[in-house]
């Protein structure tokens, strides 16, 4: 029986992917990294913006405060320049509120920190229909390592297969997954292929249809 939904944040609930990488670019800018789009798809195994931000700038990995300087330079630029463009995948609003009615804990795990979480989820007015929001700020290890999945499963006492994860990056399926959790990929970053040969129990563009949720159900909790 279904009782819990996790979503991941960028690139699941908003299309934020693209004005990352221009915050990166903005960013090397005044900190300049060599090689940064190779870097960037190198590194694409998720982790928080300290672990990014320590792989792309070793020269400071042993410098806590200097990384944590630095990711908060990144992530300020990230919002000052993707607020005027945030806006929820099309049906996303809609689909949480059908979710709240059917009683389903809504809950977000995002290797973003909790100012961007709080960013995004004010921005697009959906503040108050999550009931736990997890960030790099809270966990150790970010995604692909499940913990903020298992920290939440925990927290709402449900168990693994009661939870269903909506995630569109390869770390966030892998991270999904490992928590014992089906996974559904929203195709915002890859293909419906690739994220059906990560694993996902099913693939989505968007939430616009008003009977999705009932979809879902039927075919993964039936």
């Amino acid at each position: 029986m279904l009782k819990c939904l996790i979503f991941d944040m960028d690139g699941t609930i908003v299309d934020s992917i693209p004005f990352h990488k221009k915050s990166w670019e903005i960013f090397s800018k005044t900190y300049p990294i060599n090689n940064l789009e190779e870097k960037l798809t190198s590194q694409n195994k998720g982790g928080t913006i300290t672990e990014i931000m320590k792989f792309l700038m070793p020269e400071h990995k042993n410098n806590e405060g200097k990384i944590q300087e630095l990711g908060n330079l990144k992530e300020s630029i990230f919002r000052k320049i993707y607020k005027p463009y945030v806006k929820p995948l099309p049906g996303f609003i809609k689909f949480i509120q059908n979710a709240k009615i059917n009683n389903l804990s809504i809950n977000l795990a995002s290797n973003g920190d909790q100012n961007n979480i709080k960013f995004i989820t004010k921005c697009i007015n959906c503040d108050s229909y999550f009931n736990l929001k997890i960030g790099s700020n809270d966990v150790k290890k970010g995604k692909p390592d499940p913990e903020m999945f298992l920290k939440i499963i925990k927290k709402i006492n449900v168990l693994p297969k009661e939870c269903l994860i909506f995630e569109d990056s390869i770390e966030g399926v892998e991270a999904g997954l490992k928590s014992g959790s089906k996974v559904v990929g929203v195709s915002t970053t890859h293909s419906k292929d690739k994220l059906i040969s990560l694993g996902c129990s099913l693939t989505i563009d968007n939430y616009d249809d008003d009977n999705l949720l009932i979809k879902i159900i039927d075919k993964l909790f039936k």
